[in-house]
């Protein structure tokens, strides 16, 4: 009888211990979905970047903005940095001397050349014999008519006529030629200071005052020109085939909230074999230097809007089998 009650009890126990296992499988099933449910939820009002700019307007390729020139400013002469006149990060115009070298030499040069050309006694002396000759040419000649003076000695004068013409030729020659030298020694001394050949900023030094500038290595300092911008994207060539030259378009910078307006400058010709793009450059303004160069940008393409007669289109090309996978 004990081991009927027993039993008895162990089998309600065990009734109980299911139904509570049975009900909190219930629960927990309606949990988890709740759960997945808010997760998907979450994931679909997240908005990616391009619907929080506009419906019609698509992401395309990143790229990085770049200096609109990079400028190696160099030098084609020899010598020893004497003094560097501006800074990293300076700004700097068209002309602005930046670096100087050592020009004594060009300036003793100078010098010599400047004397040279100051000096005229050779074309004084040739234009006082020539004026002589003359002189002795005219006399002789109504002599020669009147038969006192010879034959040979009027073609005497007038061959000493001709040389002292020559002279004064070959020292005006002479004179022109040492104008020509001192003009080049100028250059040479204006060459001695290096400007800047663009308007933009100073990135990098690569000499300092005392160090010696040779043929192998004659870069000096690096100029960018940070106004405007230059992008550079790979786009499809559908996407491309939508873009012209001097078309405005809008460019989405990592720094900045809102896109700034840019100006396509190059749609390339020809489509990359290798990657199947095409290469576009914009030309971005930047006289605040609000952009960066070096920031990551994309540039946003106005979607082109799906008429009924594109749809249609669509629909009569696409096959009506389905594609081989």
């Amino acid at each position: 009888m004990l081991a009927r009650v027993t039993i008895a009890r162990c089998c309600s126990l065990l009734a109980v211990i299911t139904v509570c296992a049975v009900l909190f499988a219930g629960d927990a099933k309606p949990a988890g979905e709740s759960k997945t449910a808010s997760s998907a939820k979450s994931f679909g009002d997240s908005k990616t970047p391009a619907d929080s700019k506009s419906s019609s307007v698509s992401l395309d390729h990143e790229a990085f903005a770049e200096p609109y020139r990079t400028i190696q400013v160099a030098t084609t002469d020899l010598g020893i940095v004497r003094e560097v006149l501006v800074r990293e990060g300076d700004s700097v115009e068209v002309g602005q001397p930046l670096v100087k070298l050592d020009d004594e030499l060009v300036k003793a040069s100078l010098e010599i050349a400047k004397q040279n050309l100051a000096s005229r006694g050779a074309l004084t002396t040739a234009e006082a014999e020539l004026k002589l000759q003359t002189a002795r040419l005219a006399k002789l000649e109504p002599l020669a008519r009147d038969g006192f003076a010879r034959s040979d000695e009027l073609e005497r004068a007038r061959s000493d006529q001709e040389v002292a013409a020559a002279r004064v030729l070959t020292a005006q020659e002479t004179l022109q030629v040492r104008q020509r030298e001192f003009d080049k020694i100028q250059i040479e001394l204006q060459r001695r200071t290096v400007k800047s050949p663009i308007q933009g900023v100073v990135s990098k030094l690569h000499r300092e005052v005392g160090e010696f500038v040779a043929p192998t290595d004659p870069v000096l300092i690096t100029v960018v020109q940070l106004d405007p911008l230059l992008a550079t994207f790979s786009l499809k060539p559908a996407q491309a085939s939508q873009l012209s030259v001097g078309l405005p378009v809008q460019v989405q910078f990592a720094s900045r909230e809102q896109p700034v307006k840019g100006e396509i400058e190059l749609v390339s010709p020809v489509t990359e074999a290798r990657s199947g793009t095409v290469r576009v450059k914009v030309r971005i303004p930047n006289s605040q230097r609000d952009c960066r160069s070096g920031d990551r940008c994309v540039l946003l393409i106005p979607s082109r809007p799906e008429t009924p007669q594109s749809a249609s289109n669509d629909r009569t090309k696409s096959p009506a089998t389905k594609p081989i996978r």
